[in-house]
């Protein structure tokens, strides 16, 4: 039979308009990267799940030249035919995506610059779900799409909805198409906690100071975890919206953005007649985010990426038809550092998600998912960091003296750039960096947050982090919050290595210390075995180390 296979671009939460060199930092490597996709197999249809725009409050004429210019740029790159199909997400409808009222202005004016090949959706509210004409998209599926960014009352929110009525409509419109048909639902917020940032707080580094004051004091003080992710943007209705997915008894998969990591999840149907929901996240196409608060220079930082979509088949087994299949890869390109660096971007495409419809249900077929690494190589890193007493507060905190060695392979040695390793220590209050030592210079000591250069010859760096521990619970609670139970040591491995290890001396006696492996490019997190050599002594090994790669150890406080 003659293949069915066709090719979507996911882009989600490139916020324009979020400072002033985007567009060429960013935004010109992502077209390069999508005119270069588009070359190898032919894009059919480009999705923009939700946040467009870093804040409503830009103004409409600048928004609106910004979104033309953007659009024919993406014009020039895969053709004038592609179909486009937008919709909002909280930073399209809120200032800096928090603060209120809900606004539709913006979106507004962007339905009236769109050219026909573009439709923005979101305009017909208090309306939220709407279908995507087939004539525009020529998908063999069916396509919809969900503004879930609607939420008129309130003034802060990044959260969204998800209303069982218009779901049902939903359902009531897409009846006639056969159960084996699958249904491509476009929304921005998610319906399941993304990882990582599930527990993370809410981002007011760019507020003032008195809101992020009321946002870390106030409202967490008022109601329990409000300064946290996901109590302020989950999309009400989540929990009744999946379960009603199912009861749509055609398998599903749900494209969304919202939280800037790509994440694939698979949930089945409970019940005969249940179709099952695949749960596709994008991370965002349009900034370079760190994973941490600090905004030191050259803090590791998550490269911008899209999801390519393939979808293939027939749809009818029961007619010996090939049966559906998708195939969702993340791409994720390297920003310039510059205007002046090439425009032509380095580019990593790792699988998440390979399926197979079968009926109602979709059959995984599991994908390693591994980071693909690319840039600088290092043969090892290798850490140690040692708990000693601090003398200014005995039985309180702890310091913590590091030894640390970055080899990297000859090669890189060679090529004579990237020749620094970059260590990033965040602030804790009441701490300091001491002693600070390269090889045998001694460099000196350092207000915190602080950037260290380690060479990449095998040069031994030392420090120490003065009151870098908390060893008490009380202690912990004081610095951090209430939610404080367990005390780390974390090590970053930047970039693709053959080996990274995480030496921890002097853990406090009477605990049992363990190690966990987090992905920071998807936000997973998996337990990771250590060894003990000695008493107070772990270590964790993870060889080869991809790039992106936390290491942690942790172990419980003491209660006092």
């Amino acid at each position: 039979m003659t293949s069915m296979r066709r090719t979507i671009v996911q882009l989600s939460d490139l916020h324009l308009g979020a400072f002033a060199a985007q567009e060429a930092l960013v935004i010109e490597p992502l077209i390069a990267a999508l005119a270069a996709l588009h070359a190898a197999q032919k894009i059919e249809l480009v999705a923009i799940t939700g946040d467009l725009f870093e804040t409503s409050s830009i103004a409409i004429t600048d928004a609106v030249a910004i979104f033309r210019r953007v659009l024919e740029r993406l014009r020039a790159a895969l053709g004038s035919d592609v179909p486009v199909v937008l919709l909002p997400g909280n930073h399209d409808r809120r200032a800096s995506g928090l603060l209120g009222p809900h606004d539709a202005k913006l979106f507004d004016a962007l339905a009236g610059a769109a050219d026909p090949r573009c439709v923005v959706t979101g305009c017909k509210t208090p309306f939220l779900a709407e279908t995507i004409d087939r004539e525009l998209h020529a998908l063999p599926w069916l396509v919809a799409a969900f503004d879930s960014s609607y939420l008129p009352t309130g003034w802060i929110s990044a959260g969204g909805i998800l209303r069982q009525d218009d779901l049902l409509q939903l359902a009531d419109q897409t009846s006639d198409e056969p159960p084996s048909t699958p249904l491509l639902l476009l929304t921005h917020h998610h319906i399941v906690p993304t990882p990582l940032t599930d527990l993370s707080r809410v981002d007011v580094n760019t507020q003032s100071v008195i809101l992020r004051w009321a946002a870390r004091n106030v409202l967490a003080r008022l109601l329990s975890n409000a300064d946290h992710e996901e109590l302020m943007m989950t999309a009400l209705g989540a929990g009744t919206a999946l379960s009603t997915l199912h009861a749509f008894g055609r398998p599903v998969v749900v494209l969304h953005g919202h939280k800037h990591f790509p994440v694939a999840r698979a949930l089945s149907g409970p019940h005969t007649g249940h179709g099952d929901v695949l749960l596709v996240s994008a991370g965002s196409a349009g900034m370079s985010l760190t994973w941490t608060e600090s905004d030191l220079p050259d803090v590791a930082r998550l490269w911008p990426s899209f999801n390519v979509i393939e979808i293939d088949g027939a749809g009818d087994a029961a007619l010996d038809a090939t049966p559906w299949t998708i195939a969702v890869d993340v791409v994720a390109f390297r920003p310039r550092r510059t205007e002046e660096d090439p425009v032509a971007p380095r580019v990593a495409r790792r699988p998440l998600l390979r399926a197979r419809a079968d009926g109602l249900r979709w059959d995984i077929d599991p994908v390693a998912g591994d980071p693909v690494s690319v840039g600088t190589r290092i043969r090892a890193l290798s850490a140690t960091a040692k708990v000693l007493p601090n003398a200014a507060r005995g039985g309180l905190r702890a310091d913590l003296g590091w030894t640390v060695r970055v080899v990297a392979e000859d090669s890189e040695l060679e090529r004579g750039d990237d020749r620094t390793y970059y260590l990033c220590e965040d602030a804790m209050e009441g701490a300091s960096l001491d002693d600070l030592c390269i090889g045998e210079a001694r460099a000196g000591d350092r207000p915190l947050p602080a950037r260290i250069e380690v060479p990449l010859d095998g040069t031994v760096c030392t420090y120490r982090v003065v009151g870098g521990l908390c060893l008490t619970r009380s202690e912990a609670t004081r610095v951090r919050g209430e939610l404080a139970a367990f005390e780390d040591v974390t090590l970053l491995n930047r970039y693709e290595s053959g080996e990274s290890t995480l030496t921890v001396e002097g853990v406090p006696d009477g605990v049992r210390a363990f190690g966990s492996v987090l992905d920071l490019t998807t936000g997973h997190e998996r337990p990771a075995r250590v060894e003990r050599p000695a008493p107070g002594t772990i270590v964790l090994r993870v060889s080869p180390c991809p790039t992106r790669t936390l290491l942690q150890v942790r172990w419980p406080l003491v209660r006092d």
